[in-house]
């Protein structure tokens, strides 16, 4: 029987790949663990609401590799019984931990009282916790932010949020009202692991392995999102430095392994999707991986166009016989 996931006694710094709506399936979560396996994977947020009312048709979102574990489950929704179910749904398909997300800035999410609108609903949060804490066996975990407007209330927050249940917090260094937009702020952050003795992991911002150190702190771990599009070696870069000790940079990459990595990372959304859906939702990747290359332009305009991998591996191919010609090293 194997050993229950824990959030305590997992390797410190813990490396996480954050969930990202269309970003984070199984295809990229495998991708990223086949470069760096010590990196946690998220699934992508998915509605409590839809496991409760249509859990047959769920299997979809809750099947994944054996590779990617320990995998935590990310749910959405304000209703604490369809969260109850939906957990015991996710534990009962292999899921190591529960997370409930309490930081999605998306206006349709918060306006349907999901996402970040739970800090602004701090009882009902605390409800839902409480009640999915009974019904499941596995670590609970939230993801959130600063706050709405400031970070003033993150400490009191997180509290209640701990007295209710939840074994591990990871906070996006934004308020709801900054969005994406300009810079995280993690001294909020750090402030916040001084007061709470549960695992605090930072997110924002993180591009490299050089800012995950600097912003590491005194925290337990940092989370890295848009910075791993077209780039999943970040999680090898930060996890060279921060559990290795040793200087390694992702564009240290040749463009044959890119390539390489861009293919595979297609066949796995084909093989996890099928190939019409998987090779649509490869378009926003397979452009990710040309950038800076010489004609990416060119080249991008026509992997937003594939439609199979026979059309990729062309593209693909031209790419190394044009590297070849200016006698850029592969």
């Amino acid at each position: 029987m194997s050993v229950m996931f824990s959030w305590n006694t997992f390797p410190k710094p813990i490396i996480a790949l954050a969930p990202m709506d269309g970003y984070t399936d199984s295809a990229f979560r495998q991708l990223v663990k086949s470069i760096e396996p010590r990196t946690i994977c998220y699934t992508e947020f998915i509605s409590s609401d839809f496991l409760y009312h249509k859990p047959k048709e769920c299997k979809k979102f809750l099947t994944f590799d054996k590779k990617e574990q320990p995998l935590i489950v990310q749910l959405f929704g304000n209703e604490p019984e369809h969260f109850t179910l939906a957990a015991q749904v996710a534990e009962a398909a292999g899921a190591a931990a529960i997370d409930i997300n309490m930081g999605c800035p998306s206006r349709k999410v918060v306006s349907s009282m999901h996402g970040a609108y739970l800090m602004k609903n701090e009882k009902l949060g605390c409800q839902i916790i409480e009640r999915v804490k009974k019904t499941i066996k596995i670590p609970l975990s939230v993801k959130t932010r600063l706050g709405w407007e400031d970070d003033k209330n993150l400490i009191p927050f997180v509290s209640h949020l701990i007295d209710a249940g939840i074994d591990m917090i990871a906070i996006h260094g934004r308020t709801y009202k900054q969005g994406f937009h300009g810079d995280a702020n993690w001294e909020p952050i750090y402030r916040l692991k001084e007061k709470v003795k549960i695992p605090v992991i930072g997110n924002g911002d993180v591009k490299d392995a050089r800012s995950a150190q600097e912003k590491l702190g005194n925290l337990d771990g940092i989370m890295i999102g848009r910075a791993s599009f077209g780039n999943p070696w970040i999680f090898q870069e930060v996890a060279s430095l921060l559990l290795d000790g040793k200087q390694w940079k992702s564009e240290e990459v040749s463009m044959r392994e890119r390539l390489n990595i861009m293919q595979k990372h297609a066949a796995l959304l084909v093989k996890t999707k099928g190939e019409k859906k998987g090779m649509m939702e490869s378009r926003k990747h397979m452009a990710m991986y040309i950038k800076g290359i010489r004609g990416a332009a060119d080249y991008r305009n026509r992997l937003v166009r594939i439609e199979n991998l026979e059309e990729l591996h062309s593209i693909v191919h031209d790419i190394e016989q044009a590297i070849k010609t200016v006698k850029v090293g592969l």
